[in-house]
């Protein structure tokens, strides 16, 4: 750290005479103090030395970002590796790396789509779910027509919900539903998690009413502003399983393995902006079938992080793609539970 420091605030300004450092007032050997970093000279400044000074850290944030993203992509796993081994000064510290490319794709993923159109463009569950119950209510001519309006095809085998009310309630309001309940002997009533969901269907069916596409859109918009927290928190969980995976080699501490993580999350945003940019140039130039072109490339992700794994934990090939494997096993299992935690998260939070 203290390189760093020395490194972002060294100017041509006029060094004090003094030899206290007005930030920590330990006695300063030269033009920075030991303790802190902080460089010794008058504090009084020129617009200019203001000017040059933000004008530099910019320069410099942007040289040790491109190099390090070069490195990044070049050598899979080489970033961590050297962080390992202390050897940081030439690089972006990866937190920061972490902090800047998240920003920037969150920023051109949510202005690149609105979720609450595309939303829109689905077909509506709770509509079509509507069109099964009027189906199953009606009698066999008018069963008929409504398949002939539903679908245009051979309806012989449609799925006909023969008692809707096991699956909703009739009750208009919460406090109609706790009255039913309360009639019921205690062996039918439902359990406290339905009833939870149920009081908040009530709600929500009372808020939306009969437009559900706005509802659906809702909890789309809801859902995708959740992913930066979800990712967040998958990152210390991740790292408890390379933890787990490697727990023989005491060298890596939990720690280290975060550090991997940030580095591989990087590539990851990085990795989608690129596929974000090709959507769009594809949709400006209206070429079609390079489908196979994501597939390429998707392939290629998951390559790099194997081969960033085996570089940076320096295991052979075989142990690499076993621990390989259980890892993403562990981490598919992980974010579906993440991702339907988000999910009752974000009914509940409209």
């Amino acid at each position: 750290m203290l390189y760093f420091s020395r490194f972002y605030t060294m100017s041509h300004s006029t060094e004090r005479s003094k030899k206290n450092c007005l930030n920590c007032g330990t006695e300063v050997a030269g033009r920075f103090c030991h303790n802190c970093g902080q460089e010794n000279i008058e504090p009084k400044q020129t617009v200019w030395h203001l000017v040059h000074h933000f004008f530099s850290d910019i320069t410099h944030f942007d040289g040790k970002f491109f190099k390090s993203v070069y490195l990044l992509f070049r050598r899979p796993g080489f970033l961590s590796r050297q962080y390992l081994l202390g050897k940081r000064a030439s690089y972006l510290d990866p937190v920061r790396m972490y902090v800047f490319t998240s920003a920037v794709f969150f920023l051109v993923f949510f202005a690149s789509y609105n979720f609450r159109s595309l939303s829109g463009q689905f077909d509506d569950p709770l509509s079509n779910y509507t069109d099964s119950v009027q189906l199953s209510n009606s009698n066999p001519d008018q069963q008929n027509d409504l398949r002939k309006q539903q679908s245009g095809v051979n309806t012989d085998s449609l799925l006909v919900i023969e008692n809707p009310d096991d699956f909703i309630t009739k009750a208009n309001s919460v406090r109609e539903y706790d009255s039913m309940q309360a009639a019921l002997p205690p062996s039918s009533r439902d359990g406290r998690f339905r009833r939870l969901i149920v009081h908040r269907g009530i709600e929500v069916k009372h808020r939306y009413g009969e437009n559900r596409r706005e509802l659906v859109a809702e909890l789309t918009d809801h859902f995708l502003h959740t992913l930066p927290y979800i990712l967040f928190i998958s990152l210390p969980l991740y790292a408890f399983f390379l933890k787990l995976l490697y727990l023989k080699r005491k060298e890596y501490y939990y720690v280290d393995h975060g550090i991997f993580l940030i580095h591989l999350y990087v590539f990851t945003f990085i990795f989608f902006l690129v596929l974000l940019g090709i959507g769009k140039l594809q949709q400006l130039a209206h070429v079609s079938g390079i489908g196979w072109l994501y597939t390429v490339l998707f392939a290629l992700g998951v390559y790099y992080a194997y081969k960033a794994m085996r570089n940076f934990y320096v295991q052979s090939r075989n142990k690499t793609i076993l621990k390989f494997i259980l890892f993403n096993f562990l981490c598919v299992i992980s974010i579906g539970v993440l991702f339907f935690g988000s999910i009752l998260i974000t009914v509940f939070r409209l």
